[in-house]
C-alpha cells in the first residue's frame, strides 16, 4: 500500500514538473514570436532571461543546449562577443551529443578568429571541429583558417572592394573602410613584392591614401613603385603623383603630430622626415619624368610642376603657420 502511495505522489510530482516545463517552453515560444517582429531590448532581454532560467532549471533537458545557442546568437548580434562565447563554451563542455554542437563550434571559432578574439583558441576549436566533423559544413572554413596569412590577403582585399562597391548609390565608403583597404593593399605588397599585382595595388592604395589625407602612406607606396617596379606600365603616372605629393602636400603634412605610417618603410621612414627636403625631391622627380618620358602625357604636368615648384607649398605652409599663431594667441 505504501509503495502505491509513494508511486502516486511521485507521479503527481513528475506530472507537475512536466507541466511547469511545458509552460516555460510555451512562454519562450511566445516570446520568440514577439522577438521575430520586434528586436528592441524590451523584447530581447526578457527572452534571454527566460532562456537562461530554463537552462539552469533543466540542465539535462534536450532543449537546454539549443536555448544556450540562441542566447549566444542574440549576444553575438548585439556585438557582445564575450557573453556569446561564455554560452557557446558551456555547450561544448557540457553537451557533446547535442545536435547544435557543430553550429556552436563554428560560431565560437569564427568569433575567436576575428581581430578581437583569441587566435590560439580559434586554432584549437578549428582543429577539434575537423576531428569531430570531417565531413561537416564548416570544413572549408576551418581549413582556410590554417592557410598562411599571405594566401588570405587576396580574399580579404576582394571582400573589402566588394563591400565598397556594394554600397547604395550615392553613399561614400567610410574612412575606416578605405583605411582597411589601404593597409590590406600594403600588407599584400609587403608580403608578396614579386607578385605582378603589387605595383597596381600600390598605385591604387596611394590614391586612396591621398583621398583620406594620409600623405606619408601615399609617398611610401609611390616610392615602392619608383624603386621596386621599374617596368610597371603606369610608372610615369606614379612618379608624377609622387612628385606632386612632395611638392604640394608633404611639407605641410610632416608638421603634424601622430603621423600614420604603412609597413612599406624601406624607402621612407617616419624618422627620416625631419631631414627630408620635399621640394628638392619633387624637383628631381619632375626633371626625371621629362628626361625619361618626354612624350608621355604626364610630361606637360611635370613641366608645369617645375614652373610652379614650391609655390603652393609656400602658401599652404604660411597658412598653417598663421593658424598656429592664432591658436597660440587664443590660449
Amino acid at each position: 500500500m505504501r509503495y502505491w502511495l509513494y508511486l502516486g505522489v511521485w507521479t503527481l510530482f513528475f506530472s507537475a514538473c512536466q507541466t511547469e516545463r511545458y509552460q516555460k517552453r510555451e512562454i519562450i515560444k511566445g516570446m520568440e514570436q514577439a522577438a521575430a517582429q520586434n528586436t528592441n531590448d524590451a523584447v530581447l532581454r526578457p527572452l534571454i532571461a527566460n532562456y537562461l532560467d530554463y537552462t539552469m532549471d533543466y540542465q539535462d533537458d534536450a532543449k537546454t543546449p539549443i536555448y544556450l545557442y540562441r542566447v549566444a546568437v542574440l549576444y553575438y548580434r548585439a556585438r557582445n562577443y564575450g557573453e556569446a562565447a561564455v554560452h557557446l563554451e558551456r555547450i561544448l563542455a557540457q553537451y557533446p551529443e547535442t545536435p547544435i554542437l557543430e553550429e556552436a563550434y563554428l560560431l565560437l571559432a569564427s568569433m575567436e578568429a576575428s581581430s578581437s578574439g583569441n587566435a590560439e583558441r580559434a586554432a584549437e576549436l578549428y582543429r577539434s571541429y575537423l576531428e569531430q566533423f570531417p565531413q561537416g559544413k564548416g570544413v572549408a572554413e576551418a581549413e582556410y583558417y590554417f592557410l598562411p596569412e599571405s594566401e588570405k590577403l587576396q580574399d580579404q582585399i576582394d571582400a573589402l572592394i566588394a563591400a565598397i562597391n556594394g554600397l547604395p548609390r550615392g553613399q561614400e565608403p567610410t574612412e575606416d573602410q578605405l583605411l582597411q583597404l589601404i593597409f590590406s593593399y600594403a600588407e599584400f605588397i609587403n608580403t608578396k613584392p614579386e607578385n605582378p599585382l603589387s605595383a597596381s595595388y600600390a598605385l591604387e592604395a596611394a590614391r586612396l591614401a591621398i583621398r583620406v589625407e594620409q600623405h606619408l602612406i601615399a609617398v611610401q607606396l609611390l616610392e615602392y613603385i619608383y624603386h621596386e617596379a621599374p617596368n610597371f606600365d603606369r610608372r610615369p603616372e606614379a612618379m608624377l603623383l609622387l612628385a606632386v605629393e612632395y611638392d604640394t602636400n608633404l611639407t605641410l603634412y610632416i608638421r603634424q603630430d601622430n603621423l600614420v605610417s604603412s609597413q612599406l618603410t624601406q624607402h621612407l621612414n617616419k624618422e627620416d622626415l625631419p631631414t627630408l627636403d620635399p621640394i628638392a625631391r619633387g624637383k628631381a622627380l619632375y626633371e626625371e619624368i621629362l628626361a625619361k618620358y618626354p612624350d608621355h602625357e604626364v610630361a606637360a604636368s611635370a613641366q608645369a610642376g617645375l614652373k610652379n615648384l614650391g609655390k603652393k607649398t609656400e602658401e599652404v605652409v604660411e597658412e598653417f603657420l598663421r593658424q598656429q599663431d592664432s591658436i597660440r594667441l587664443a590660449e
